[in-house]
């Protein structure tokens, strides 16, 4: 088995009273649940952005005067806590006997390699513990198939090429 041992590699405010709480497009469906009686154009409207306050009035999110729509700033990806938790799913993903911890490794690892907002080194280290995941299943072709995505995000990396290597991947 190869192994990346040594490798470093809106929400609703609560305090606000329930009726002055703002729903946006995130929180309409916890806000539709306490509120069955919602009416299906306030239902509609929270789904498409707009906020509807304690006062009764109605808010576009992002909306700027003349009409501009502004999206929303993007939430801020942690790449240090990121690659500590790929290190410890590195563990997990060649278990031998579990399977259960290979298929929790290899799901949140997709789920890192999939979100365009991670670093491309990190979404590479992602493909490689999914790749890791299937070897001892046995399934080299699946274990290639992820590996090759991990060069293709970082193509000069040796662990990736190691790897190529020891599973007799095709190019």
């Amino acid at each position: 088995l190869l192994q990346a041992s040594g490798l470093a590699i809106g929400r609703v405010d609560s305090t606000q009273a329930p009726s002055q709480t703002a729903v946006t497009k995130d929180t309409a469906p916890q806000v539709a649940a306490r509120n069955p009686s919602a009416s299906p154009a306030e239902t509609a409207a929270n789904r498409t952005g707009t906020q509807r306050t304690g006062s009764g009035r109605s808010e576009t999110e992002g909306a700027q005067p003349g009409g501009t729509v502004t999206p929303p700033a993007p939430s801020r990806i942690d790449s240090a806590a990121i690659d500590r938790e790929l290190f410890g799913l590195s563990d997990l993903a060649t278990d031998t006997v579990s399977v259960t911890n290979r298929q929790t490794a290899r799901g949140k690892a997709q789920s890192y390699y999939y979100n365009q907002q991670v670093p491309a080194t990190l979404r590479a280290f992602a493909a490689y513990i999914v790749a890791q995941s299937f070897l001892p299943e046995n399934n080299v072709d699946q274990a290639c198939q992820w590996n090759r995505q991990a060069l293709r995000l970082a193509p000069s990396s040796h662990l990736y090429q190691q790897f190529a290597t020891a599973a007799s991947c095709p190019p």
